[in-house]
């Protein structure tokens, strides 16, 4: 009786493993067939190779003295259950639409990658939170952006602008028509000003990587004007290597970097578990990591902070001096975070902040949410480099409209439409100063 049982399961193993691979391959190709397609038929191969070498050790097994062991078959049968139970985790992440997690690997995958030429990929924005946004679709143009197709050639007349900065430019978490390079162009094409506006936002991107995306591919198209985006509260650890190391092993420093991204990159299933831990192990730590960058103690005494500083100074004075070279103009502006919008608001405003989104009020003594603005504005003050701060203009605006007027998602921290929109109107009235 219990060779038949075990016989029945092995059989209702193999064939309902099988199909359920198959439904895969075919959901998959189905759903984003450019992107998906070949990520599935790997997967397929990688899994019917292990189920393969599975059934053949088990029938090598099945002429030997453990097959005779009870304890053996039955840890052998716990593999079993196992295995079934991790494929179907699998399938059902890959496949609900409801958790939020259904592409996280894939999504994982992009952003290592930085996507790739014409890739078309869904942005849900911060895992099992859909209340703020839906999927947002995107397609990149030829040269891995999310942004239209221009051509190397400026038409004549037009006035050129490049944007480059991170994923407040990339802007992947609204529609590409709300996006505030997007709303920048139509504003001033609409006032009669033939104007191009071209976006090269890559996530998680420093200073360093955007005056790289700057020397390789934006000088290219001739700009008249190049905007650099700025974002204070991750700029400088971004232009850190040291800074971005450590940024990496919080959360799950059981696991090397390399094996976590590896299986996140390949499982939507251990997408979601390793999120889930990260959130649940480093949520504070993380947050206490990013609030470094407002503590002048950091500034005063860490080497690696000002090394920091020093990699981003520098940054900043070779694309002036790029941007020159090629007779373009150079904008910094400085992005803004509901930290330092509330700290111009009032000063209670940031420890309030951080006592109901991160239980860290009681470090919001230890911080001056106004630094970076002012060692920004100090410095390119003395070095000629003309700088637009939008914290203090947001901070306006919510003294007018109300506190409760938000730029940011309350979960994902990026802008969300209307704050797209209050940073392209604060760039066109600053445009208007200029000419």
């Amino acid at each position: 009786m219990e060779n038949t049982y075990k016989k029945i399961v092995l059989l209702l193993t193999g064939i309902s493993t099988s199909l359920l691979l198959i439904v895969l391959l075919f959901y998959e190709s189905y759903k984003n067939p450019v992107v998906l397609g070949r990520y599935s038929i790997r997967y397929l191969i990688v899994v019917a190779s292990v189920i393969a070498l599975y059934l053949a050790s088990i029938a090598f097994l099945k002429n030997t003295h453990l097959w005779r062991k009870e304890s053996f078959r039955n840890i052998l049968f716990s593999i079993q259950v196992l295995t079934i139970l991790i494929l179907l985790g699998e399938i059902i992440f890959r496949a609900a639409s409801g958790f939020g997690f259904t592409r996280g690997s894939e999504f994982e995958r992009m952003r290592r990658n930085q996507t790739g030429a014409n890739a078309q990929f869904t942005y849900c924005g911060q895992p099992s939170v859909q209340r703020e946004f839906g999927y947002i679709n995107h397609k990149t143009n030829s040269l891995g952006f999310n942004d239209d197709e221009h051509s190397l050639e400026k038409k004549s007349g037009t006035y050129r602008i490049l944007v480059v900065g991170d994923s407040y430019v990339e802007a992947m978490q609204v529609e590409r028509d709300s996006a505030f390079h997007q709303l920048i162009e139509a504003k001033l094409n609409a006032n009669g000003r033939k104007t191009e506006v071209i976006a090269m936002g890559r996530s998680s991107q420093g200073t360093i990587a955007e005056l790289k995306i700057l020397e390789d591919y934006g000088l290219r198209f001739k700009p008249d004007l190049v905007i650099l985006g700025f974002l204070p509260i991750n700029d400088i650890s971004d232009n850190s290597p040291a800074l971005k190391e450590r940024y990496n092993l919080l959360g799950m420093p059981f696991i090397p970097v390399r094996m976590k991204l590896f299986l996140r990159e390949r499982s939507d299933l251990l997408f979601f578990l390793t999120d889930r831990i990260d959130r649940l192990r480093s949520s504070k730590e993380r947050m206490s990591f990013f609030l470094e960058v407002f503590d002048l103690r950091k500034i005063e005494n860490d080497p690696i902070w000002q090394q920091a500083w020093r990699n981003t100074y520098g940054a900043l004075l070779k694309m002036k001096k790029r941007c020159e070279e090629n007779d373009a103009e150079l904008l910094v502006v400085s992005f803004t975070s509901e930290l330092e919008i509330a700290s111009y608001v009032h000063p209670n405003k940031s420890r309030n902040l951080l006592e109901e989104k991160y239980r860290l009020g009681e470090l919001a003594e230890h911080y001056d949410f106004k630094l970076p603005d002012r060692l920004l504005s100090n410095f390119c003050r003395n070095n000629g480099i003309v700088l637009l701060q939008l914290n203090a203009l947001f901070a306006d605006l919510k003294k007018k409209n109300g506190s409760d007027l938000r730029f940011h998602y309350f979960y994902d921290g990026h802008w969300n439409p209307r704050g797209h929109a209050a940073a392209a109107n604060a760039v066109m009235n600053f445009l208007d100063q200029m000419n």
